[in-house]
C-alpha cells in the first residue's frame, strides 16, 4: 500500500494534480490468492492525469493498473468544473499459509 501511494504522490507532484483521496487496500482472498485493490483519487488537467495513469502501467512496482475512471464535479460556490480521476491498483499475492 505504501508504495502505490508513494508513487502516486511522486506523479501527483511531477504532473500538478491534485491528490484528492486515498482508500485501500481491499482485500479478496481465495484458497491459494489474495488481490489488494488500492484506489486514490486526483483531480486536474486530463494530459496530466492521462500522463500520470501512463506511468502507473510503465512502473508495475505498486501493482498492475486496473482500471481508471474519470469523471467531472461542479463546485457550487465558484461554478468551476474539475476533472477527476480513481484510479484502481491491483496486486495478487499467494497465501504462505497454503501448500
Amino acid at each position: 500500500r505504501e508504495q502505490a501511494f508513494a508513487i502516486a504522490g511522486q506523479l501527483c507532484a511531477q504532473y500538478h494534480l491534485k491528490l484528492c483521496n486515498v482508500e485501500g487496500p481491499f482485500l479478496n482472498r481465495n484458497n491459494d490468492m489474495t488481490l489488494y485493490t488500492n484506489t486514490f483519487t486526483v483531480e486536474g488537467d486530463f494530459k496530466n492525469i492521462v500522463l500520470t495513469v501512463q506511468q502507473i502501467e510503465k512502473k508495475k512496482e505498486a501493482g498492475t493498473l486496473a482500471a481508471v475512471r474519470y469523471y467531472v464535479k461542479e463546485n457550487l460556490l465558484t461554478h468551476e468544473r474539475n476533472l477527476y480521476a480513481d484510479i484502481y491498483i491491483q496486486y495478487l499475492q499467494k497465501n504462505l499459509n497454503n501448500k
